[in-house]
C-alpha cells in the first residue's frame, strides 16, 4: 500500500488568561487518527478470505442506499448443523476470513435467500434465529430441516467522524484503526525531537471468541525496523493496554502490524513528549486540571446526609461531600436515564438533543461537553454501564475511548479498576474522565460481591403471589403488586448504596493518597432519583416528582471552597461549570451557565417527552409546577404546584386553590420553547436485539 501522508496538526495544551506558561516545543500532541485512511476495506477483506479454506466460498456484495455498505454471504454446509428442541436448529457461526472486517454482533441469515427474523430469546418463533457465544440457533416450522441457509455480514474497519479515523469493537468506540495479520497499516509522520507513540493494544474478540483465541502479537515499524513488539492476550475486562514507544526524530514512517488470529485494535494513537513528569507536576508547568465525572445511576439525594439522609447509610460518600463544594437543591432535566445523560454530556436539555423515547438517539448535531474539553487537549474517556450509556444511544459522541460494561457483567469493582488503569494512561494530556455505573440500578445486586440471586428469588416472589391472586380471582394491577414490594426494594437499595459507598469512598481515598486533589477535580453526582412508594410510585420515568428529580451534586479539587450552596441549580449547567474548570469556552449552543457563577438564580426545568407520556415542570425561587405542555402553562393551567420550601415531599398540592401557579406558569411558558427545539431532526432508532434484550434486562420494555 502507498504510505499515507499525514497532516501534522498539533494538539497543545495552551495557557487560559496567562494563568500557566505554553509548554516548550516537545510538548505537543499530534493524534494519529486524524486524517488516517486505512487500507480499503474490501482489498483487507479478500486478502483475509483468501486466507481460510471454506466448504463453499462467499461472496462480496455492495449494498446500502449508494452500494456503499460492503456485505459479506457465506453459505452454511447442511453437515454443520444439529437438531436442538423441536423445531430448533443449531450451528456454529462461520469465523475468520474475511469475516474478521466484519460486525459479527449484527449478522444476518437468510434461509433460501429470505431474510429471517433475529429475536430475543424469549421471543423465538418459526422464522427467527439468535445468536448465543461462538453458535446461532434457527426455530423453523417443525418437521422442516434446515437447506440453504446463508450467513451475511455487513463489513466495516471504522469511519471518518470530525476528522478522526474511528472504529467500534463490541463494547468499545474508539479513535484509532484495525490492523489485520499480516497487512500493515501505514502512514508518514514527522517526529518532533524527544517525544514518543502513546496507543491502546486492544486484542481482538471476533465473534465473542476471546477466551478461544490466542495472544496476539502488536509490533511498531520504523523505517522497516522494529522499535516495539509484544504479545498481548484478550482478557476481560482488560480491554486494552497503554503503550509507550520512544521515537527518534526526523520524518518517518510508521507501520503498525499485528500477528494473532484476527485485527486488533490501535486506539487512541498520538505523538507526543517523551518527558511527561506526572499529573500535576508537568516539565511544563501548570496544566489544565484533570476532571472526573463518576454519575451513579439512579441515585437518591436523601442517600446522602447533607440531603436529609441517614449518616450510617453513606459514611465514606458523607464525609467527601463535607470536603466538597455541594448544591443542595441540584435537579436533573429528566426522571430516566437516556434524556438526563443526554443532557448532562451535550449540555442541553432533552428537548434539543433529542434523546426522549427508547428508539430515539441523542443528536449527532450538538456540540458535546467531551467534543469542547477534546478540542482545547484533554483526553476523553468514558467507561459505562451501558444500557441509555451507550454508543447505540450516541452517548459517545467527543470520547476518544468509549467503553461499555454490558448487564450480565456489571460490577462496580471492575469499573473503578478500569477507572484507575485509564487515570494511569497518562501521555501528558489532562483527563477527562467518566465513570457511569448502575450499581443501585435494577436489577439489584446484594453485597460487595453483586450477587443477583436474592433479588431473582425476590422478583420470583411477586411473580408466585401474582399467579396466586390470579388463581383466586383476586385482580391487581402490576404497579399495585409493585408498590406492595416497596419495602422490600428499597431495602436491596439501600445494600446497594452501602456498596457503592464502600467502593466509591476507597476510589476517592485512592486518589487523595496520590494528590490528586492538588490538580484534579473530583464530582459526584446522578441523573435522577427513585420512587419507593412515594406518590404511588416505585422506580423512576413517569410523573416529574422531587424523588426522581432531585440528586447529590459535590465538586471537590483545588479553587473550590468547601461549602453548601442553597438554591434550585439544574445539571444542566455541569457542561459549562466544567469548562470553566478546564479554562475552556463552553459551547454557545449550551443554554446553562457555569454553577460557579454568583450570579441570581434562575427558573430551571425538567421534562418526560416519551410519546406515551409528556410532562414539563419548573422550578423557580422554591416554587414548583408540573404540566403536561407548554400550552398548559401559557394558559394558566398547571396540573400540580408545590411550594417546596414548605412541603418539600409536594404532598400539599396548589394548583388549584392559589393565584401563583397560573401566574408563574404564564410568566415562563415562552422561555420553555426554544428549549424543545432539536438540533436536527432524526427519525426513529433500529437497535440490535441484544441491546432490546439488555434494555429488558434493566426493566425497561415498550
Amino acid at each position: 500500500m502507498r504510505p499515507l501522508a499525514l497532516p501534522c496538526l498539533l494538539l497543545v495544551l495552551l495557557p487560559a488568561c496567562g494563568e500557566s506558561a505554553p509548554p516548550p516545543s516537545a510538548a505537543r500532541w499530534l493524534d494519529l487518527s486524524r486524517g488516517f485512511r486505512p487500507q480499503p476495506l474490501e482489498e483487507l477483506a479478500r486478502r483475509s478470505e483468501a486466507r481460510v479454506q471454506r466448504p463453499r466460498p462467499g461472496e462480496f456484495v455492495h449494498r446500502g442506499p449508494a452500494g456503499e455498505e460492503l456485505w459479506f454471504e457465506l453459505p452454511l454446509p447442511r453437515e454443520q448443523w444439529r437438531a436442538g428442541q423441536p423445531g430448533e436448529w443449531l450451528g456454529p457461526m462461520p469465523s475468520g476470513g474475511a469475516l474478521l472486517a466484519g460486525r459479527l454482533e449484527s449478522p444476518v441469515l437468510l434461509d433460501d435467500g429470505h431474510e429471517l427474523r433475529r429475536a430475543a430469546p424469549r421471543e423465538m418463533k418459526a422464522g427467527c434465529f439468535r445468536l448465543g457465544g461462538p453458535d446461532f440457533l434457527l426455530e423453523l416450522e417443525l418437521g422442516r430441516e434446515p437447506t440453504a441457509i446463508t450467513c451475511r455480514v455487513r463489513l466495516d474497519h471504522g469511519a471518518e467522524h470530525d476528522g478522526r479515523w474511528r472504529v467500534a469493537q463490541w463494547d468499545l468506540a474508539s479513535d484509532g484503526f484495525f490492523v489485520f495479520p499480516g497487512q500493515a497499516e501505514r502512514l508518514r509522520c514527522q517526529v518532533p525531537e524527544a517525544s514518543a507513540l502513546y496507543f491502546t493494544s486492544v486484542s481482538p474478540d471476533p465473534g465473542g471468541r476471546g477466551n478461544e483465541l490466542g495472544p496476539t502479537t502488536f509490533r511498531v515499524m520504523l523505517d522497516g525496523r522494529s522499535v516495539f513488539e509484544e504479545a498481548q492476550a484478550y482478557a476481560r475486562p482488560t480491554r486494552g493496554v497503554a503503550r509507550c514507544v520512544p521515537l527518534p526524530p526526523g520524518a518517518h514512517e510508521l507501520a503498525f502490524e499485528v500477528a494473532g488470529d484476527g485485527p486488533a485494535l490501535v486506539a487512541r494513537p498520538v505523538l507526543g513528549p517523551a518527558e511527561i513528569g506526572a499529573p500535576g507536576a508537568r516539565p511544563w508547568g501548570a496544566a489544565q486540571p484533570d476532571l472526573v465525572l463518576v454519575l451513579c445511576d439512579t441515585f437518591r439525594a436523601d442517600n446522602l446526609a447533607a440531603w436529609g439522609g441517614a449518616p450510617e447509610l453513606a459514611p465514606q460518600l458523607n464525609a467527601f461531600v463535607e470536603r466538597s463544594l455541594r448544591f443542595l437543591d441540584a435537579r436533573s432535566t429528566a426522571a430516566w436515564t437516556l434524556p438526563s445523560i443526554g443532557s448532562i454530556l451535550s449540555g442541553v436539555f432533552p428537548g434539543q438533543h433529542g434523546g426522549t423515547d427508547i428508539d430515539h438517539a441523542v443528536s449527532q448535531g450538538v456540540e458535546t461537553l467531551a467534543e469542547v474539553l477534546g478540542a482545547a487537549g484533554y483526553r476523553t474517556v468514558a467507561l459505562t454501564d451501558s444500557g441509555f450509556c451507550s454508543r447505540h444511544y450516541g452517548q459517545d459522541q467527543g470520547f476518544q475511548w468509549f467503553e461499555e460494561a454490558l448487564v450480565t457483567t456489571w460490577n462496580l469493582e471492575r469499573s473503578l479498576a478500569r477507572a484507575r488503569a485509564q487515570l494511569a494512561a497518562d501521555d501528558g494530556r489532562p483527563l477527562f474522565l467518566l465513570v457511569h455505573t448502575y450499581r443501585v440500578h435494577g436489577p439489584m445486586r446484594s453485597g460487595p460481591e453483586e450477587d443477583p440471586r436474592p433479588w431473582m428469588e425476590v422478583q420470583a416472589e411477586v411473580h408466585k403471589r401474582a399467579l396466586e391472586r390470579k388463581a383466586q380471582g383476586v385482580r391487581r394491577s402490576a404497579s399495585e403488586l409493585t408498590l406492595e414490594f416497596a419495602d422490600v426494594g428499597l431495602r436491596f437499595y439501600h445494600d446497594a448504596v452501602l456498596d457503592l459507598d464502600r467502593k466509591v469512598g476507597a476510589f476517592e481515598g485512592e486518589l487523595e493518597r496520590a494528590r490528586f486533589f492538588e490538580h484534579g477535580v473530583l464530582v459526584l453526582t446522578s441523573d435522577h432519583g427513585n420512587a419507593y412508594g412515594e406518590h404511588q410510585s416505585v422506580g423512576h420515568g413517569g410523573d416529574l416528582y422531587d424523588e426522581k428529580l432531585r440528586v447529590p451534586l459535590a465538586l471537590r479539587g483545588p479553587g473550590l471552597e468547601p461549602r453548601a450552596v442553597p438554591g434550585v441549580v439544574s445539571l444542566i449547567d455541569l457542561a459549562p461549570t466544567l469548562a470553566e474548570l478546564a479554562r475552556v469556552a463552553p459551547s454557545p449552543t449550551w443554554p446553562g451557565r457555569s454553577l460557579l457563577d454568583a450570579s441570581a438564580p434562575r427558573p430551571s426545568y425538567a421534562f418526560d417527552l416519551k410519546k406515551r407520556n409528556r410532562q414539563v415542570a419548573l422550578f423557580h425561587e422554591g416554587k414548583k409546577l408540573m404540566a403536561p405542555d407548554i400550552e398548559a402553562l401559557r394558559a394558566g393551567k398547571p396540573t400540580h404546584a408545590f411550594d417546596l420550601a414548605t412541603d418539600p415531599r409536594e404532598l400539599d398540592d396548589l394548583s388549584q386553590r392559589l393565584n401563583w401557579p397560573a401566574e408563574l406558569g404564564r410568566t415562563f411558558a415562552g422561555a420553555l420553547e426554544p428549549l424543545l427545539v432539536p438540533a436536527e431532526e432524526g427519525g426513529a432508532l433500529e437497535l440490535p436485539p441484544e441491546i432490546l434484550q439488555q434494555l429488558q434486562d434493566i426493566g425497561y420494555a415498550e
